[in-house]
C-alpha cells in the first residue's frame, strides 16, 4: 500500500461515534451542574436514532449527575462557522475537517487539549500517524480524530446489470481505469437513458471529487517556496487534460445527469433512486437510509486508475473545543466520549452502547459494515472486539467491498494542505464551465482558476 500522508481512523458509519459535538456554553447552572452542549443531535425526523440518543442522554445523567447536556443539532458548516465562532456560540465540542484545522487554530476557534489528552491516555492510545495531523507546529494536541474516509466507486448493481455490464460468472464488471468508467458510464446511458455517471458541481462538492481525478492525471495543485508562501501550480496540460475528461463524461460519452447543478444530497439521491450508476464516495448508508435503496444493490469498488496511478483521496472529521470551554466541561466530553465508546476506553457499557446504535442503524434501513478499513486505535484487542461487534450486525456482503478494500496499488493521499475548501469552490466553477458550455475552452478555464485561486485565496494564506 502506498501513503503520501497517512489518514488512519475508523470508516464503519456508526453515528454515535462519528457525529458528536457540544456547545460552549459557559461552565455551572444555579444548582451547580457542569454544563456542555452535544451538538449532531437528531431531529425530530430522525425518530429512532433520536431514542436512542435520548436514552443515552439519560443513562449518562444517572452515571453522572454533576453534568447536564443540553442536545444542539448545530453541524460544522465553513460558511457559518467563523460568524458563530467570533459570536462566541461555538459548541463546546464540535466536529470540523482536517482541512480547517490549521485556520481553525490560527483563529484562535480551539482549545488546546493536549494535557487532557495525556490525562486520559489517549496521546498514546490513537494511531501516532494521525495523531500527528491535530496537532500545530509547537507539537501541541487540538483535536481528536473522529472519523475519516477514503474514496471509492460507488456501483448501482441494478442499473449495471440493466446495462448489460456483467461478466460471464454474473459478476459486475468493476471498470479499472477512467478510460473504462467513461465508456461504462456511456453504456449505461444509452441502455438505460439514465445518467452513468453523478459529479457533484457545487457547494465544493465537486472540486472535492476532482481532485482524485487530477491527481491520477498527474496534477500537482500547490507547492510552498522557500519564503514559505504558497504558490498556486495547476496550470499545467495534466490539469487541462483531467478537466477535459470531466468535459468528455458530458459531451462525449452523454453519461452525466441533465442537471448541472448538484450537490451531495443530490447526488446521493440520484445514485440512491436508481438514477445514476456510478459516483464517487466511500461507503455510505445514505443510499439506503434516506433513498431506500437496497443495501445488497451497492457494491463499493477502489478508485479507477489513471496514466500516473489509482489515487483514493482521504479526509475526515475532528472533535475540536471551544476556546472558552472550561477544563471542567472539556472533562465532561471526554467522559461522555468514553461512555459512547468513541474514547480509549471500551468496556461493556462501551459495547452494549455501540450494539445499540447498530441496531438503531439497521432498523432505520442503514448499512452496518463488516470492519473498519482505517481503526483510529492502536490497541489490537480493542480493535479486533469493535470488528466482532461489527461482524455481529453487518447486513453487506463481503464480497460486494473486496474491491474497495484491496489498497494494494492504491496511492492514499490527504486533502491538499491549504484553503482547500477555498480551492474546491474554484474547481466547482471549472467543472460548471465544461459542462453547460460545450466550446468551454479547458485550457483556458484552468489558466484562469489557477489565477484565481493564487491571488484571491493562496496570497491571503501568506
Amino acid at each position: 500500500m502506498k501513503f503520501q500522508k497517512v489518514i488512519t481512523t475508523g470508516l464503519t458509519v456508526v453515528m454515535l461515534t462519528a457525529g458528536l459535538a457540544g456547545c460552549g456554553k459557559k461552565q455551572g447552572t444555579a444548582d451547580g451542574k457542569i454544563t456542555i452542549s452535544i451538538g449532531d443531535w437528531p431531529d425530530e425526523t430522525q425518530t429512532e436514532t433520536l431514542e436512542t440518543y435520548n436514552n443515552l442522554l439519560e443513562e449518562f445523567e444517572k452515571k453522572y449527575p454533576n453534568i447536564k447536556i443540553t442536545p444542539d443539532t448545530y453541524r460544522y458548516d465553513t460558511k457559518t462557522f467563523t460568524m458563530k465562532a467570533s459570536a462566541k456560540q461555538l459548541p463546546t465540542m464540535y466536529i470540523a475537517y482536517f482541512t480547517e484545522l490549521n485556520k481553525i487554530i490560527k483563529a484562535g476557534h480551539a482549545a488546546d487539549i493536549t494535557d487532557i489528552m495525556d490525562s486520559y491516555g489517549m496521546t498514546e492510545a490513537i494511531n501516532p500517524k494521525l495523531l500527528d495531523l491535530v496537532k500545530d507546529d509547537g507539537g501541541r494536541i487540538y483535536g481528536i480524530p473522529t472519523s475519516a474516509y477514503a474514496k471509492g466507486l460507488a456501483i448501482n448493481k441494478e442499473m449495471f446489470r440493466e446495462a448489460g455490464l456483467v461478466n460471464e460468472d454474473g459478476s459486475i464488471m468493476i471498470p479499472d481505469t477512467y478510460s473504462e468508467m467513461a465508456e461504462y458510464a456511456g453504456k449505461v446511458k444509452e441502455k438505460t437513458g439514465k445518467a452513468g455517471f453523478v459529479m457533484c458541481t457545487t457547494d465544493n462538492c465537486g472540486g472535492w471529487n476532482f481532485l482524485n481525478i487530477a491527481w491520477s492525471f498527474g496534477v500537482e495543485f500547490m507547492k510552498q517556496n522557500s519564503d514559505g508562501k504558497w504558490e498556486a501550480t495547476f496550470d499545467t496540460e495534466n490539469a487541462v487534460a483531467a478537466l477535459q475528461f470531466v468535459k468528455d463524461l458530458k459531451w462525449k460519452y452523454n453519461a452525466l445527469p441533465d442537471n448541472s447543478v448538484i450537490d451531495q444530497q443530490e447526488s446521493h439521491k440520484l445514485f440512491g433512486t436508481n438514477q445514476a450508476a456510478m459516483t464517487f464516495e466511500g461507503p455510505s448508508d445514505d443510499y439506503s437510509r434516506k433513498y431506500g435503496m437496497e443495501v445488497s444493490n451497492l457494491l463499493e469498488a477502489r478508485m479507477p486508475a489513471g496514466e500516473y496511478g489509482r489515487y483514493a483521496q482521504m479526509g475526515g472529521g475532528i472533535r475540536m473545543f471551544a476556546p472558552d470551554s472550561t477544563p471542567e466541561q472539556i472533562d465532561a466530553c471526554f467522559k461522555w466520549l468514553d461512555f459512547i465508546g468513541a474514547g480509549k476506553e471500551f468496556d461493556e457499557v462501551s459495547v452494549t452502547n455501540k450494539e445499540k446504535n447498530y441496531q438503531t442503524i439497521l432498523s432505520e434501513g442503514g448499512m452496518v459494515l463488516d470492519r473498519e478499513a482505517f481503526p483510529v486505535w492502536i490497541n489490537e484487542e480493542r480493535v479486533a472486539k469493535e470488528r466482532e461487534i461489527a461482524a455481529k450486525y453487518t447486513n453487506i456482503d463481503p464480497k460486494d467491498f473486496e474491491s474497495y478494500y484491496n489498497f494494494e496499488d492504491v496511492i492514499l493521499k490527504p486533502e491538499e494542505p491549504v484553503a482547500c475548501q477555498q480551492l474546491y469552490s474554484v474547481l466547482d466553477g471549472c467543472i460548471q464551465a465544461v459542462i453547460t458550455d460545450e466550446k468551454a475552452d479547458c485550457k483556458e478555464v484552468i489558466k484562469n482558476a489557477c489565477h484565481d485561486f493564487q491571488v484571491n485565496h493562496l496570497d491571503k494564506e501568506s
